[in-house]
């Protein structure tokens, strides 16, 4: 379910950002058995709960990408993780992964210190109960700072 993604999800943020982690590794890639899975993809091919929770930290979040400091637990409930590539890199891109645990929708307004990157947009891929890493319109940044409503149990990702 939703939930298994936001576990998924918050072990990670946490391993990065509270625990200070360098890399998140998860070992149990297919599962081995469906009826209590905790592998990233099915038997059947297809990506768990876990695995979709972990994608939001994977897809963007590339191999030499920086973390950079972020007020990782800015209300109860919600965890944010910031990431970037690192300076003078072509792909210039800024990476923030938003965890949202409450049963209720959360406003979020935040700034952003982009290391030296003007942002204009960002672009959100949300996963739900309902969603799986969807594409959604783009969220508008002025001044490096951006408003975005969390819905319930949900994990969003923001990239520029």
């Amino acid at each position: 379910s939703i939930d298994d993604a936001i576990a998924m999800a918050k072990e990670i943020h946490d391993g990065l950002t509270l625990a200070q982690y360098n890399a998140y590794v998860y070992w149990w890639l297919v599962n081995s058995n469906d009826s209590a899975p905790a592998g990233l993809i099915s038997t059947a091919n297809k990506p768990t709960y876990f695995g979709i929770g972990m994608k939001h930290f994977s897809y963007f979040v590339r191999p030499g990408y920086v973390r950079y400091d972020a007020t990782s637990l800015p209300q109860k409930g919600v965890r944010v993780s910031a990431f970037a590539s690192p300076a003078g890199a072509a792909d210039n891109k800024v990476v923030i992964v938003l965890v949202n645990e409450n049963a209720v929708d959360v406003p979020l307004t935040a700034s952003v210190n982009a290391a030296g990157r003007t942002l204009t947009s960002l672009t959100p891929y949300r996963t739900t109960a309902s969603a799986t890493f969807e594409r959604e319109a783009a969220v508008a940044v002025n001044a490096n700072a951006f408003s975005i409503s969390l819905p319930p149990k949900s994990i969003t990702t923001l990239v520029n």
